[in-house]
């Protein structure tokens, strides 16, 4: 992300222990309260750092897992919301050993993504 210049809100998400990352700038955290997010009863939070303002809505009772996720950022101009729905969530997934390796493309080219926005920057 930093490479290419390009925000993935919910990127927090594929760290090991999201918790960690999220709360590390953390200066006020509220608890909302109950909701429902496509018919699921959850919990709503909220919490502010520095630069953002995100919410997080947790599904109620055995299955405690994420379903909604929405974040303002506050220094951007016109504060950018960026809304993630979670859904079919497979806590045990089955998956190849090799489902997650690289397969390059014969014809595949790689390119640098620094590049084009350094590019601009000089014009």
């Amino acid at each position: 992300m930093t490479k290419a210049q390009v925000n993935f809100p919910s990127a927090d998400f594929l760290y090991s222990n999201p918790y960690t990352v999220m709360t590390r700038n953390l200066t006020h955290a509220i608890v909302v309260g109950p909701s429902m997010v496509n018919g699921l009863p959850c919990e709503h939070f909220a919490y502010m750092e520095p630069g953002i303002n995100w919410e997080i809505w947790i599904e109620s009772g055995k299955n405690p897992i994420p379903l909604r996720l929405a974040m303002t950022y506050k220094q951007v101009p016109n504060f950018p919301r960026f809304l993630v729905e979670f859904s079919n969530w497979d806590l045990n997934p089955r998956l190849k050993a090799d489902t997650f390796v690289f397969k390059k493309p014969a014809n595949a080219k790689q390119i640098e993504f620094s590049g084009y926005r350094a590019e601009q920057k000089s014009k």
